[in-house]
């Protein structure tokens, strides 16, 4: 009796077994399957290029732009920008994206490039990271503001700016040489460099407007379109980070002026 009791055990013990066996042999591949490795350079990198929006955008750490900190002008053009743009910053530049936008297009400036290079430039750093220097890896290994993976340069590098932009730049001119970039739309300059998920592409495109009027508000010095905000010969001053005094007038032609102490 004894001896069939155990028989009868060892029989179900067998059985659970065996369907556990047959549970994992099926869901591991899958689980596998599902597993997306780390794309390569060069490589169609989708799912790479994060377009941050919303409160999980705000919660990843960020690093200056500017090493002397967002200046008292930077957040005075961010109020002039934002009645004017249309997409996803509209109303929410500050003066600390402004001091990324102004110093990527300072780059790409001194690049010898024109002002519809600093419109790609920026129209990619609003869709990948809403112009923020983020400093936490939150997809695969990207960093930045145009969320660089680790082949495009070490940390400091992709957390600099001015690296990063030349090293996005470099990579324009590999794909569009002799300028041909210049011909072609916005959108697609950008997403052909950061290779994003074919369902993001789009969204470069929709910046591109936006980019346009931040970058030649920034390469004139003075925002086009509507008036400025503040009204005629009214004048504003405040300490910058570095603790020098910045004074700025409006004029009636809609153009601010700048005065900084040394």
């Amino acid at each position: 009796m004894a001896r069939d009791v155990l028989r009868r055990a060892l029989t179900r013990l067998a059985v659970v077994a065996g369907v556990w066996a047959v549970v994992v042999g099926m869901t591991a591949p899958a689980a596998l399957a599902q597993r997306t490795p780390v794309p390569g350079p060069g490589k169609d990198r989708s799912g790479v290029s994060r377009y941050f929006g919303g409160p999980e955008g705000f919660a990843i750490p960020t690093v200056p732009c500017d090493p002397a900190g967002p200046s008292a002008t930077d957040g005075v053009m961010a109020d002039q920008l934002n009645p004017q743009l249309h997409a996803k910053m509209a109303g929410y530049l500050d003066a600390y994206k402004m001091s990324c936008a102004r110093m990527v297009t300072q780059a790409v400036r001194d690049r010898g490039l024109n002002p519809r290079a600093a419109a790609i430039a920026i129209a990619t750093i609003i869709v990948e990271s809403s112009m923020n220097n983020y400093s936490q890896a939150v997809d695969y290994t990207s960093l930045g503001l145009f969320q660089q993976q680790d082949w495009w340069g070490s940390r400091e590098e992709r957390l600099d700016p001015v690296h990063a932009t030349n090293a996005f730049f470099d990579e324009v001119e590999r794909q569009y040489p002799g300028g041909s970039w210049n011909d072609e739309a916005i959108g697609d300059v950008c997403w052909n460099v950061q290779r994003p998920r074919e369902d993001l592409r789009h969204l470069y495109g929709v910046e591109a407007a936006d980019a346009t009027v931040i970058a030649d508000a920034l390469w004139a010095g003075a925002a086009k379109g509507p008036k400025h905000p503040y009204a005629s010969g009214r004048v504003v001053s405040a300490r910058s980070s570095d603790g020098r005094l910045e004074a700025f007038a409006a004029g009636a032609d809609g153009v601010y002026h700048a005065w900084q102490t040394e």
